[in-house]
């Protein structure tokens, strides 16, 4: 009998922690999948930042501004100044 328990309780404890590093395997390969995933992503949107920053400021440039301003009708501000008649100066 003493035999038994003796064999056993190590047996169940091996038979344990075998469970206990599969599950942690499975567990660190899916976190490994989704951890790519996410790098992916992340690449992903960073170059569609870059484009969409590359597209604002092409829209943004003096030049692409006034051409649309032009098809739409505006025209280049004139500049004019009012000139003050004269007036009298009092001189004691």
């Amino acid at each position: 009998m003493k035999h038994i328990s003796i064999i056993t309780i190590p047996t169940i404890i091996i038979v344990l922690l075998c469970g206990v590093q599969i599950f942690l395997s499975h567990r660190l390969s899916t976190e490994g999948i989704a951890l790519t995933e996410m790098s992916e992503e992340i690449t992903t949107l960073t170059h569609e930042n870059e484009l969409l920053a590359h597209q604002i400021a092409s829209a943004s440039s003096h030049l692409t501004v006034s051409t649309r301003a032009a098809g739409f009708g505006f025209t280049s501000a004139e500049i004019t100044y009012i000139e003050q008649p004269p007036m009298a100066l009092f001189t004691e």
